[in-house]
């Protein structure tokens, strides 16, 4: 494990959450897996309420899971994913190369959806076609259904040998799922009904799903956080 930060108070924290190394965000290729990892942790720890951590407190970068916040009274153990659909995902580096066009339709993406082959990524990417327009509240259920569907596979990761559990442990997910501008709140209601249901906090204690807006809390009464930025001085 590495220790990325001590912090004594509130304003160490932000002081020190600042000075993580989190690689060039502005360029293709230009942060590892560790330095994605300590961007999202960096927003959330910068964006939840102060009576979810005490102090003194340590973060150490670990894996599986990929953080340990340890406090005086208790050490939480951070698993941190990225909600993103393989197949977009490999048509974005795509288009970034030059392929197709910078513009294009929002595809639907489905979770746990087959991987498909270059060529089949490239014609579409090619005929961009138009999809039937999204209705009513199905943005907000989609992705739902799609931040449900990643958390269930890390509660059953969770349970494999080598997975560290703490008596405390929480889910950050680093949304970047193509779905248009849903309405935060009713997604997150939406969400914390289908944890609760389906049991996740019994591994997941905090489930966060972490967008450019808000940090969504999908818990028992879900909470919104609006995201705070701690490197928006040295991104300007």
């Amino acid at each position: 494990m590495q220790t990325l930060l001590a912090a004594e108070s509130p304003g160490v924290l932000k002081h020190a959450l600042s000075l993580l190394d989190i690689g060039n965000t502005h360029r293709a290729q230009g942060q590892n897996k560790h330095q994605k990892e300590r961007y999202y942790i960096a927003h959330l720890l910068h964006s939840i309420p102060r009576d979810y951590i005490e102090f003194p407190l340590t973060l150490e970068q670990a894996e599986r899971p990929d953080f340990e916040l340890r406090m005086p009274s208790i050490t939480i153990g951070i698993e941190v994913t990225e909600a993103v659909p393989e197949n977009q995902a490999r048509a974005k580096a795509l288009r970034k190369k030059g392929f197709g066009k910078s513009v294009h339709f929002l595809k639907r993406a489905q979770p746990g959806e087959v991987p498909k082959s270059t060529k089949d990524l490239r014609a579409e990417i090619i005929s961009d076609c138009a999809e039937e327009p999204w209705i009513g509240n199905e943005p907000e259920a989609k992705w739902a259904e799609a931040m449900l569907h990643i958390s269930a596979s890390k509660v059953a990761k969770a349970y494999k040998p080598g997975f560290r559990r703490h008596a405390t442990n929480w889910l950050l997910i680093y949304d970047n799922w193509p779905i248009p501008d849903q309405r935060h709140a009713e997604a997150n209601t939406l969400l914390a009904s289908h944890c609760n249901k389906a049991g996740l906090h019994a591994t997941f204690h905090r489930i966060f799903a972490l967008d450019h807006k808000f940090v969504c809390e999908a818990s028992a009464n879900p909470i919104l956080h609006p995201v705070l930025n701690p490197f928006k001085k040295l991104q300007n």
